[in-house]
This record gives C-alpha cells, structure tokens and sequence, in this order.
C-alpha cells in the first residue's frame, strides 16, 4: 500500500482500475445501463463514489485515478 494512503482510499483506486476499461466507455459517452448491465454492480460503484448517484457519470474522483494510472 502506498504510504499515506488509507485504506478506503486504497480500496476505491483498486475499484477504479477493476472497472477501467467499462468506466473509459461510460466517459466516452456510452450509456453505463450497456457497458455495466447488472445494476448491483452499479449500484455499488455508485455506493463506493465511483459513479454519480442519479446520474450515471464517472465522478471527478474516480477520473482522477483514471488518468493517473
């Protein structure tokens, strides 16, 4: 684990970089019902923050691990 990092900060980077390639796709536009079809799976990237509740956007957070990697 990187220092300074705790450990729920750890855990959304690792939920972020599972979910990269899908989350690319929902930032470039497509709709997140067709990249991410089980809504429990986007229900809990919601509950984590990695996706905007009521909207299914990537949220600013989550793009920031995006282009970091």
């Amino acid at each position: 684990m990187a220092r300074g990092m705790t450990l729920e900060e750890r855990s959304f980077v690792n939920l972020v970089n599972f979910f990269k390639p899908e989350l690319m796709r929902v930032m470039e536009g497509e709709p997140v019902e067709d990249v991410i079809p089980q809504k429990s799976t986007r229900r809990t990237l919601r509950n984590h923050g990695v996706l905007v509740k009521r909207k299914v956007l990537v949220t600013e957070e989550a793009k920031k691990v995006l282009k970091d990697e």
